[in-house]
């Protein structure tokens, strides 16, 4: 059911009988938006309550509250499991069938048993089962036919048999009724009694000229008609054997009823935990998602003086404005609607964020380069030139402005950004070229390098150098303005 059907269907249940302690609970302690429901367990005023799909609580609405007593829960489970599959009745059943089957059969048995003469002398042998037949004049005329005494014990053996396995069941089948493993004694002790009742039904005393193979052209048995057909109640023992086996499966199943509690007492902690501190921490929750929409205006606002995104602001309306609905959900008691909202609140900052530093990044970048570039065309001008070193570093200067005094597109920063670094390429490949055409003797040192070098070797207070001594020492100028920065 869905929060919504399942608190509707909540507010018409008192109608219906309904008692509403299980209303106001249901209230107090779940949101909407929550998927929630409670069903009446078959062992009275109990329900489980139902939370996104897991058993949450177990509420006694006699008491109008959840019951955490693990052992009372057990129990509830237990009769509720065993009134909802029907465990009284089954077990009535098992107990009723000793007495059925004896009804069944006492008087039909009775009267074979005074026909045969087995009332009055046992039949174990052929000794005694011929003697049982004498004393009836009705038995004595078959009793020469082919097989009939031994049809005569083998239903004397099966009739005691079947007494003392039915006399077996009935010992302590009440208190076995209540054990899944003594259970299985009571089953099989059904199977074989099933076994012998359709071991007799086949019995050459009981089949008649109705039975197949005992009339007609094919009479393919002995069929002596003698008694009447005893009902041993193979039907009712059929019906006993399913109950035993729906009783022990109800039994297994109301064992399971203490994990079941411990997943129940789980969850209930767990959702009481939440109840305990849900508006602590929508608190600083509310704090926090303050602070982000704080901090992502901030970072606008100095990208704005530097960057021109059109993407920032659409982008930090919709921040905010989600943010709001985050607030809206929390002050409206959906508590933990707003924790999951703020989870794509959170996302939302986290790519804004992103997204304007990295702007704010790039810009700082090319201004770098730029700094970069000019500085390396400073150090290198008494061998580039001072003409070219003038010309580089106000195209530079320029580049840098037009960064610094307005917003420049993404684009327009990526192209000031290439630009620099092409002219701080050309600078040190014309740097490299210097340095291959003065130590290749092709090219004579510029005055400024002269001066460089003689100022140089002046300030250790050494005297003026010789022309090679200057030649090698500029060289090693040359080489130290192209290295890379």
């Amino acid at each position: 059911m869905r929060a919504g059907l399942a608190f509707a269907a909540l507010l018409c249940f008192a109608g219906f009988g309904f008692a509403g302690l299980l209303e106001d609970f249901m209230a107090k302690s779940f949101e909407p938006g929550m998927e929630v429901e409670a069903k009446q367990i078959a062992s009275g005023s109990h329900y489980i309550i139902i939370l996104d799909g897991k058993e949450a609580y177990l509420f006694d609405n006699s008491e109008g509250k959840p019951v955490y007593d693990r052992k009372r829960i057990i129990g509830i489970l237990e009769e509720g499991e065993k009134k909802a599959a029907g465990y009284e009745d089954k077990k009535k059943l098992a107990m009723s069938l000793p007495a059925a089957i004896n009804a069944a059969k006492n008087k039909t048995e009775a009267q074979c048993m005074l026909l045969t003469g087995t009332d009055m002398h046992e039949c174990k042998d052929k000794q005694t089962c011929v003697l049982a037949c004498m004393s009836n004049p009705n038995c004595a005329t078959p009793l020469y036919s082919d097989g009939f005494w031994e049809a005569l014990l083998d239903w004397s053996s099966a009739r005691k048999r079947y007494a003392e396995l039915l006399a077996k069941y009935q010992e302590g089948l009440e208190d076995a009724l209540g054990k899944p493993e003594a259970i299985d004694e009571k089953t099989a002790i059904v199977s074989e009694l099933q076994k012998i009742a359709q071991n007799i039904s086949q019995n050459p005393l009981f089949l008649n000229r109705t039975d197949e193979g005992c009339s007609g052209a094919k009479v393919a048995r002995r069929c002596y008609e003698y008694c009447p057909k005893i009902d041993y109640s193979a039907s009712r023992l059929q019906e006993g054997k399913k109950s035993l086996e729906a009783i022990k499966e109800i039994l297994l199943s109301a064992q399971k009823q203490a994990e079941r509690a411990d997943a129940i007492l789980s969850q209930s902690a767990k959702h009481d935990e939440y109840l305990a501190r849900r508006m602590k921490d929508f608190a600083e929750l509310r704090v926090k998602l303050a602070n982000s929409v704080r901090k992502a205006n901030m970072t606008s606002k100095e990208l704005a003086l530097k960057v021109k995104d059109e993407e920032v602001a659409p982008a930090l309306k919709d921040l905010e404005n989600y943010t709001a609905k985050v607030i809206e959900a929390g002050d409206s008691g959906r508590y933990r609607q707003a924790f999951r909202m703020a989870e794509e609140q959170q996302r939302k900052y986290d790519e804004l964020s992103r997204k304007m530093q990295a702007g704010l990044e790039k810009h700082q970048q090319a201004i770098e380069r730029i700094d970069k570039a000019s500085e390396k065309i400073k150090k290198s001008s008494w061998l580039l030139g001072n003409e070219t070193s003038s010309e580089q570093l106000a195209k530079l200067e320029a580049m840098r402005q037009e960064l610094l005094s307005a917003p420049a597109t993404l684009q327009k920063i990526a192209e000031l950004d290439a630009k620099a670094a092409q002219i701080e390429n050309e600078v040190n490949l014309a740097i490299s070229q210097k340095a291959t055409e003065i130590a290749s003797g092709n090219e004579s040192l510029p005055p400024e390098a002269l001066k460089e070098v003689a100022s140089r070797q002046l300030a250790k207070g050494g005297g003026l150098p010789c022309l090679p001594a200057i030649a090698l020492a500029a060289v090693a100028l040359v080489a130290f303005a192209s290295r890379k920065d």
